[in-house]
């Protein structure tokens, strides 16, 4: 599966220096790096508040960014589709991590960079798998798994020649066929239905007459005879 997530990363704002991060797209760790020192800067020059959320679209994806009471930077860097809400959840979780440190450590980099070093391989695993993190995201991932089925079939049947006014054209047709195949079918049902009573009376009649020409010698002699 694609990774959702590429990069985390977690800045000092006075110095700008890079305190921790975790690299989830494998081989281009320099380029990110280096994309998200220009995002920091641009972040200051901007004068991010406290708290205050900001994404940042790049070529390589959506940077997801927020600055905390501590002058801690956090960037993430996912997909261009990414979950605003699973982005900000992450730093909040992130933020969680720092807190349970004392104020005394903030000023220590090496100290909050040992202790975020797991943690933050920990969230970005978890907040890369999308399909794991939010059932409705998957609900969403298979309705447009289905619709990309949906799409190749229409582009094979525009491939193959069936344009689609094509086949509207012989979807009418075909429903006028049918209406006039109903309508003789209805008139040739009427024609056997009259045709099979007229055969029935002739040989009806010719049951009589048969009848007749037995009985009525007989009754004939009959009465000859008394």
């Amino acid at each position: 599966m694609p990774n959702s997530l590429k990069y985390l990363v977690i800045y000092r704002q006075d110095t700008e220096k890079l305190i921790a991060s975790y690299l989830i797209e494998s081989g281009s760790e320099e380029l990110f790096k280096n994309e998200s020192s220009k995002v920091c800067l641009e972040l200051k020059r901007n004068q991010l508040r406290i708290e205050e959320r900001q994404k940042v679209d790049s070529a390589n994806g959506s940077w997801f960014c927020k600055i905390d009471d501590k002058g801690l930077f956090y960037l993430i860097l996912g997909i261009s589709t990414y979950p605003e809400r699973h982005a900000y959840a992450l730093i909040q979780e992130i933020q969680t991590e720092f807190s349970k440190l004392g104020n005394d450590s903030f000023r220590d980099d090496a100290s909050l960079k040992l202790h975020i070093k797991k943690p933050l391989k920990d969230l970005g695993l978890k907040y890369n798998d999308l399909v794991s993190l939010d059932k409705i995201y998957q609900a969403q991932q298979n309705v447009d798994q289905t619709k990309i089925v949906m799409e190749d079939n229409i582009k094979s049947m525009i491939n193959n020649g069936q344009q689609l006014d094509v086949l509207s054209i012989k979807a009418e047709d075909l429903n006028k066929n049918a209406k006039s195949f109903a309508k003789n079918a209805n008139e040739l049902a009427q024609i056997m239905y009259w045709r099979n009573m007229k055969l029935k009376i002739i040989i009806g009649l010719i049951i009589l007459a048969g009848l007749l020409y037995i009985i009525v010698p007989i009754i004939i002699k009959v009465s000859a005879s008394n």
